[in-house]
């Protein structure tokens, strides 16, 4: 009886299915996963570039306080947390008295007279916004840390003025 089950092959395409199957689903959740990310990242690029074309079309009068909201509509996910920050100010955006600013080696900004040449690169003073907008990514197979955490982040810098 035991040598009988022992050479009985009734069965065995339906486990190799099982487990060809089940590597199957795994790489496609998996690639559904990357999919999401790089489609999550695309519509934040896509709408803090709207946003950015919006306020430099408007740039003697931007609607500030609009700015996240048109954000997150664009991006299709109320989840997504936009701040904005001119010159390096977090909430420090302005339409009147407008201080200039160039950008430095490091990234920050350096106080500058409006127009003037900046010292370090040459281009002109400006007044710059930089919107950055936060969203959560939710994966089902690859870990989080292979997108690098659990949200992904886009920013974009113009100069208004």
């Amino acid at each position: 009886m035991i040598r009988s089950l022992r050479e009985d092959e009734a069965g065995a395409v339906a486990v190799e299915f099982a487990l060809w199957s089940m590597l199957f689903f795994m790489v496609v959740a998996s690639a559904l996963d990357i999919g999401s990310f790089f489609m999550k990242r695309s519509k934040l690029d896509e709408a803090l570039s709207a946003s950015a074309i919006v306020a430099f079309d408007n740039r003697e009068n931007v609607r500030f306080d609009q700015l996240p909201a048109y954000v997150r509509a664009l991006s299709d996910d109320a989840a997504t947390r936009v701040t904005l920050s001119c010159n390096g100010a977090a909430n420090g955006c302005t339409n009147m008295d407008r201080s200039c600013a160039c950008i430095s080696a490091d990234g920050g900004y350096v106080t500058y007279t409006c127009k003037a040449a900046c010292p370090n690169n040459g281009a002109r003073a400006g007044y710059y916004m930089t919107l950055e907008a936060t969203a959560p990514i939710e994966a089902l197979i690859v870990p989080q840390r292979a997108f690098g955490g659990e949200t992904v982040t886009r920013a974009t810098t113009l100069r208004l003025e």
